[in-house]
């Protein structure tokens, strides 16, 4: 049996959290500010969507607040902010919130959000975090709670390790570890006969965990499940939400054999039933504690 090597181990989880293949046309702040027009839109029209938002939003704010990551004095910042949902949440409970995107239409459509709710312990920030000098920002220690939420800013480690230097307290991460979509996987293995490699396999919620056990930290850990199921008129934009996970470099002619694929299954109105579901894993951790590991 091979001895225990803790750099080996480190470096393993690190690579494995560094994996993933990154895809820059899908995060550039161009495609990223037309996503928020439409994210904007389905919050404000979306009776669903809104509900859907508002539970998770929730279920974070009650596993931040039980472990006292989230009071009345603290100074919050939110790293992939996006329309600015859970800023606001925080808001409510904290002495003040940033946050931050580098889409300058996601940090607009937050700054009028909070706006709205009356909130004035709040201010956005446009920049990519990824390239972000935290010295020159003033951000090095400066917050209470560091908070990110499905946002590609935090993919790898290196990104984590700023995000950690930012905070002079807790630091809370939530990712993706399943999620389904059958209309996804249908045109996958029927149309172009291929096996679906879910992108969501928890993969860098296992390594993030890992790394931080190495380094000494103890991560708190929640999940959250949410399904929906809505119904969608088969166009282009779907055909392009469909390709944007497993088949990002798609053709115009495979996106328009997704179109007919999915008119030869939809009603008289045009529409598909789209059923879906998600499984967040949440990890939360103070950056004060750290213990000795002996192996």
């Amino acid at each position: 049996m091979k001895k225990w090597n803790s750099k080996e181990a480190e470096e393993l989880f690190e690579a494995l959290m560094n994996g993933r293949k990154k895809s820059p046309i899908r995060h550039s702040s161009g495609i990223w500010n037309e996503r928020a027009k439409q994210w904007e839109g389905g919050l404000r029209k979306s009776k669903a969507r809104k509900e859907r938002s508002a539970k998770r939003i929730e279920a974070t704010v009650n596993f931040l607040t039980q472990h006292g990551a989230l009071t009345p004095e603290s100074k919050v910042i939110d790293i992939g902010c996006g329309p600015g949902r859970f800023v606001a949440a925080f808001a409510e409970r904290a002495a003040h919130v940033t946050g931050t995107d580098f889409s300058e239409k996601m940090c607009d459509f937050g700054k009028n959000y909070c706006e709205e709710q009356g909130l004035k312990n709040t201010d956005f920030v446009v920049c990519d975090f990824r390239e972000a000098d935290i010295d020159e920002l003033k951000w090095r220690g400066a917050f209470d709670l560091c908070a990110g939420s499905i946002t590609p800013a935090l993919s790898r480690w290196e990104a984590m390790e700023k995000f950690m230097e930012m905070s002079r307290g807790w630091c809370y991460n939530s990712v993706f570890v399943k999620a389904y979509d059958p209309v996804e996987e249908d045109i996958l293995e029927n149309l172009f006969h291929e096996e679906p490699v879910h992108p969501w396999n928890g993969s860098s919620f296992y390594a993030l965990f890992n790394r931080l056990w190495l380094r000494g930290y103890l991560p708190y850990v929640g999940y959250y499940e949410e399904h929906d199921q809505e119904t969608v008129e088969v166009n282009e934009g779907l055909a392009a939400k469909i390709c944007e996970h497993y088949r990002p470099e798609a053709t115009e002619a495979e996106m328009n054999s997704i179109v007919d694929y999915l008119r030869k299954k939809a009603d008289e109105n045009g529409c598909i039933l789209r059923p879906s579901g998600r499984r967040y894993g949440m990890m939360l951790w103070d950056t004060r504690v750290r213990i000795e590991l002996e192996y």
